[in-house]
């Protein structure tokens, strides 16, 4: 009996000291040995192809984008500087190109030479070349058919030959900064001219014809060359850009609406003078799929822009955009004129680039004058342009009588001017998003941002502020 009563003590005692180690674990502080590790912090991100064309100026590299290159004039002779001028046995040369890869993934480049301009009769009489210099062993010769012809010197001059003309040349670029010991390749290309030679032969029927500039477009894609991911290949079927050099007339053809819709396909370089689409009284949506169309030299849709007119994922670039050709005394914009009806204007992810926009009374990137239903913009930008006009400018829209919001844009590296002389109290006419807002239109910025841009009203006070120039009426603007 004596024994039970001890082992019941003993279990007893025993669930008394559980119980206690349980409350101290709960209820008190009690210590472990313990031990953790943690990896640093990982970053995703996505490469950039980044491809720079670069030209000489006799000092320095520059920028060549959006750059008309001339070709170079006559020598000096007792001070005169000689014309451009074609002649039988003449030869002129364009400025020294090149191209970089600013990105961080290496790079296939394939250089377009198009758009010599001008009297075709000629043209027949000039035989362009091109002559690369220090070629490196990167240079491809398959997609062109092109063959090599050593020069004087370490230069070849590029033989060639393609169905529309084009001078086509292809590097394989590294990225930015790196240099590849085993293969040679670098991340700048060789350096190149091209020139043209008028035929010694020619006879009378030249005499007074004339040939322009030339445009050369730089179409990247990822090359197959780093080993990262598992393995190489998955870039092996990365696609170059489509960019088609097309008249005016053949895209003017191409820009036809389709019940109510214009579709854009490819990227497009227009190659003379441009003649603005009409689509006064009706209900237009031009989508551009994310292209670019380039060498405008009047805005893209003409004069009044119709009951209602959507543009979207649409990019125009390297264009110098002069007074429309029926401005009705309301402007010019790069995309749209004006707009005097009813219905809305809306812009959605639409960019004007390393372009010029000039007009007599008003000119703005996107659009000009707008005094009915609505006007939307969203996701838009004006970036390294140039707006000028006598009375206002402005980034989206010079003048509006309607309400206008405008979400998630930017203007950046711009210069806007109102040249108009504003002496004294007069307000001002140019501002950076908007020129004037008039009678009971509502503005509404959100997320708007304006980056190194510069807007001049000519002697006119200070603007309503760094965005909109001036508030008319009942007009009034919130800034988010």
């Amino acid at each position: 009996m004596t024994k039970i009563k001890s082992t019941k003590r003993a279990l007893l005692m025993s669930a008394l000291s559980l119980l206690l180690c349980v409350s101290m674990l709960v209820g008190s502080t009690f210590a472990w040995f313990t031990d953790s590790v943690t990896t640093g912090s990982n970053v995703i991100q996505a490469g950039t192809l980044d491809i720079v064309m670069e030209y000489w100026d006799g000092d320095s590299w520059e920028d060549a984008e959006g750059q008309v290159l001339e070709f170079v004039k006559g020598g000096n002779y007792h001070g005169y500087v000689g014309e451009v001028l074609w002649e039988p046995g003449c030869t002129y040369e364009l400025p020294k190109i090149r191209v970089r890869n600013e990105g961080n993934l290496a790079a296939y480049v394939v250089l377009r030479v198009n758009g010599i301009t001008g009297d075709e009769k000629l043209l027949e009489a000039i035989e362009f070349e091109t002559k690369v210099e220090n070629i490196p062993a990167t240079l491809k010769t398959g997609s062109a058919g092109a063959t090599y012809t050593a020069m004087e010197g370490n230069s070849y001059n590029l033989m060639y030959g393609t169905a529309d003309g084009t001078v086509m040349m292809d590097w394989s670029l590294m990225a930015k900064g790196h240099t590849s010991l085993n293969t040679g390749h670098t991340d700048t290309s060789a350096e190149f001219t091209i020139s043209g030679h008028m035929d010694k032969e020619a006879g009378n029927e030249y005499q007074g014809l004339k040939i322009e500039g030339v445009s050369i477009t730089a179409l990247a894609t990822q090359e197959v060359y780093e080993y990262d991911s598992f393995g190489r290949e998955y870039d092996k079927d990365a696609e170059l850009p489509v960019v088609e050099f097309v008249t005016a007339e053949e895209l003017a053809a191409q820009l036809t609406p389709v019940n109510g819709v214009i579709t854009i396909e490819n990227d497009f370089i227009v190659t003379d003078e441009w003649t603005s689409i009409d689509v006064e009284g009706k209900n237009v949506v031009i989508d551009g799929k994310g292209h670019t169309i380039s060498g405008l030299n009047k805005p893209l849709v003409a004069g009044n822009v119709g009951e209602s007119l959507t543009i979207k994922n649409l990019t125009i670039a390297n264009s110098n955009i002069g007074p429309a050709a029926d401005e009705n005394g309301l402007g010019t914009g790069a995309f749209a004129c004006y707009k005097d009806a009813f219905g809305s204007a809306t812009f959605i992810n639409c960019h004007l680039v390393n372009s010029t926009v000039t007009g007599n009374e008003r000119a703005a990137g996107l659009i000009a004058y707008i005094s009915g239903g609505e006007l939307v913009v969203e996701d838009c930008s004006v970036v390294n342009c140039k707006i000028t006009a006598v009375g206002g400018a402005a980034a989206f829209a010079t003048h509006t009588q309607v309400n206008a919001t405008i979400t998630n844009s930017k203007v950046e590296s711009t210069q806007i001017t109102a040249t108009e002389d504003r002496l004294g109290t007069k307000a001002p006419l140019a501002g950076a998003v908007i020129g004037t807002a008039n009678g009971n239109a509502v503005v509404t910025l959100t997320n708007v941002q304006v980056i190194s841009t510069s807007v001049s009203n000519n002697n006119a006070l200070a603007t309503y502020n760094e965005l909109i120039g001036r508030l008319v009426g009942n007009a009034t603007a919130t800034i988010n």
